[in-house]
């Protein structure tokens, strides 16, 4: 994965789950659960800028990156392993949030006969993969 790839990865991750996030927040009538889904929604905003900004510094100087590259001063890769595991696995955990909070609210609120439930619940599960 190239440096520009890995830096627009996170911002077009965290833009993506805080879309999802204000969707389902105004979708959720209940309190608990926007303000599970606003909770989480900074959480992970935190965590994907704190990694934003560690990999755009990786190598000192943003500017000075291809120079950092070529000497041989960045950070070994070694360094990125913890923040980038700590990302993937947030990253992992908002998505099942997204996944079985529609689905708690499906089988709570909706008012649909139980095959309805079934068939709305299969629909998303086709959805979130």
């Amino acid at each position: 994965m190239s440096y520009i790839d890995e830096i627009i990865y996170p911002i077009a991750s965290l833009s993506v789950k805080v879309a999802l996030g204000l969707m389902l927040g105004r979708i959720f009538h209940r309190t608990w659960q926007s303000k599970a889904i606003y909770g989480v929604m900074g959480v992970y905003s935190f965590i994907s800028l704190g990694y934003f900004f560690y990999i755009l510094f990786y190598c000192g100087n943003p500017s000075d990156w291809l120079r950092g590259v070529l000497l041989g001063t960045c950070k070994g890769r070694v360094a990125l392993y913890p923040t980038t595991y700590i990302h993937s696995v947030s990253t992992i955990l908002i998505d099942l949030l997204y996944v079985v909070l529609p689905w708690l609210y499906i089988y709570s609120n909706a008012q649909m006969d139980f095959r309805t439930k079934v068939s709305v619940s299969a629909i998303l599960a086709l959805g979130s993969v």
